[in-house]
């Protein structure tokens, strides 16, 4: 049965929560009677969000090169001499998924299915402008120059959130109710099943930092370097 798909599109560490409903049926007579369904279209919602922007200027430009280079975010740009600014936005997602259940105690069997599948990824900017850079008009070139890789982290996970819905929405439909089987065998079959949706979110992974690296890079072209750097050209002397 098809699901429902519904997206709120603005612009992974992923935790899987689990809450089971429960229902009793009494009328078959042996589990070979038994046939799983999906009794409605499960609901299934994408929600990027993105924090405002925060900024930071209390580093060094010794202090960013130091956190660009430790960040675990596989999108970071990179502190350079000629721009004093960094910034940071690990995409966070997260996923709550909810089972249908259906179970005839008398038989010990049960079926299962997908009733609600939930996947927030959250967008937290951080600029960070070093002390040196920080008198204008060299301070407002560096802001605009992060604003752009901003403005992409917002355009790819949004794209992408599109795309780990349909991947969600597919791997629901793939899945259909499981059973009947022992009811002993219910918890297995719930792992079973959120593992298929962190693999269809999983398998838009690649093709995401693939881009996100691709047009991050784009914004720090040698053009955009050198527009900043005349613009910051006393504070770049002095550093170097």
């Amino acid at each position: 049965m098809p699901g429902i798909l519904r997206m709120s599109l603005l612009a992974g560490v992923l935790a899987l929560g689990l809450a089971t409903g429960a229902a009793e049926a009494k009328s078959p007579r042996s589990a070979g009677e038994v046939t799983c369904t999906v009794p409605k279209s499960p609901m299934i919602q994408i929600l990027p969000k993105t924090a405002e922007i925060k900024y930071d200027y209390s580093k060094t430009t010794r202090q960013l090169t130091q956190q660009g280079s430790n960040t675990v975010n596989p999108y970071a740009a990179s502190i350079d001499t000629t721009t004093g600014g960094l910034r940071s936005d690990a995409p966070k997602m997260r996923s709550n998924v909810k089972m249908g259940t259906l179970t005839y105690p008398g038989l010990k069997v049960g079926c299962i299915w997908y009733d609600t599948i939930e996947v927030n990824i959250d967008l937290n900017p951080v600029i960070s402008i070093a002390k040196e850079f920080q008198k204008e008009p060299c301070k407002s070139a560096i802001i605009k120059h992060e604003l752009k890789h901003v403005s992409v982290d917002r355009e790819v996970m949004n794209k992408y959130a599109n795309q780990i819905g349909q991947a969600v929405k597919a791997a629901v439909n793939q899945a259909g109710a499981l059973g009947p089987f022992n009811i002993n065998e219910m918890n297995a079959q719930q792992d079973r099943l959120m593992e298929h949706i962190q693999s269809a979110i999983n398998s838009q992974q690649l093709a995401l930092d693939k881009e996100m690296r691709q047009r991050q890079a784009q914004v720090d072209s040698l053009e955009e370097y050198e527009q900043v750097s005349k613009v910051c050209k006393d504070v770049v002397r002095k550093l170097r």
